[in-house]
């Protein structure tokens, strides 16, 4: 395999690669919205926290809301 073939194939790895940690972003995002939705129907206005979740347990699920949105 010459230079020329090699970068061609390193260039097309590296392509398939970003293009895979591309859609993985695009999920996780997906899915980080869809735990916030979850989240803020806890206690939220409209629903007066149907669930009678404690306010601790509201501020440990506001905890991990907080460290899934710092991966955003």
């Amino acid at each position: 395999m010459d230079n020329q073939q090699m970068n061609e194939k390193v260039i097309a790895d590296l392509s398939r690669k970003n293009l895979e940690l591309t859609e993985r972003v695009n999920d996780l995002e997906k899915a980080t919205r869809s735990i916030d939705t979850v989240l803020y129907c806890i206690g939220g206005p409209l629903n007066d926290n149907i669930l009678e979740y404690s306010n601790k347990q509201l501020a440990t699920f506001f905890r991990i809301k907080d460290l899934i949105r710092g991966l955003e």
